[in-house]
């Protein structure tokens, strides 16, 4: 009786005989590759968290300096010249009358006695701006004036419409000091006296000065200059009579 077994890819044959078994194991022929297999790349994992900051870099260069911005928020030395006629030469400023309470126009180089290139900062300077020269050597020669009028550029100076504002006006022609003083900062004018008010001089923005109030009574009767406060009665008092 004979008997065979398969495993895996293994045959054994087993042949019975009357005194012994004989096994005999050998391989059989390789199979076809299987199919591969599924990927083993997992899914990705969440983000991590943002890492610190990293050290601040070094300072950049420095920038190209600006334009100059002439004379407006400052100040700049001119020679005050006794010309009153255009145009005007080298660092000169000129006004166009030998009184300087009675001045109508001033002249204004676009170069400072330093050199300084001040066209851009005479070009600011507008209607309602204020300007004060006054000597270089001395601050109690001095004139300040209202410009009328926007600047105009002449071509190597400017010239301003303006009106005599304070000031004793006594400035010699000699180096002086220019300030101009932009609206919106001239404040009230220096001087003054007690029940003095500021008014009006002109349709002119911040034309102002000190003036004394016309003193005025209203009553029934002939006032006396008591009522007005007064050791005698002014020669400009007002009676408002009453009835």
């Amino acid at each position: 009786m004979s008997e065979v077994n398969v495993i895996s890819r293994t045959q054994k044959i087993i042949v019975d005989s009357p005194s012994k078994s004989v096994a005999i194991i050998y391989s059989g022929p390789v199979g076809p590759q299987g199919p591969p297999g599924e990927s083993g790349e997992g899914i990705p994992g969440p983000e991590g968290p943002e890492g610190p900051a990293g050290p601040t870099g070094p300072q950049g260069p420095e920038g190209d300096p600006g334009p100059a911005g002439g004379a407006v928020s400052g100040h700049a030395s001119f020679t005050f010249n006794s010309g009153i006629v255009e145009p005007i030469t080298g660092n000169q400023l000129r006004i166009n009358n030998a009184s300087q309470l009675t001045a109508t126009k001033m002249w204004v180089s676009e170069t400072s006695v330093d050199g300084m290139d001040v066209s851009t900062g005479l070009g600011r300077i507008v209607s309602g701006t204020q300007i004060y020269i006054q000597d270089f050597d001395n601050a109690a020669t001095w004139v300040k004036y209202a410009v009328t009028a926007n600047g105009v550029d002449k071509g190597g100076y400017w010239e301003f419409d303006i009106a005599y504002h304070s000031g004793p006006a006594n400035v010699p022609f000699q180096k002086i000091e220019f300030q101009p003083i932009a609206p919106g900062t001239v404040g009230v004018p220096p001087g003054g006296t007690d029940e003095q008010v500021l008014a009006k001089t002109s349709n002119e923005d911040y034309a102002v000065a000190w003036k004394t109030l016309v003193p005025m009574v209203v009553k029934a009767t002939e006032p006396t200059a008591a009522d007005y406060g007064l050791a005698v009665i002014p020669t400009n008092a007002v009676w408002i009579e009453v009835t």
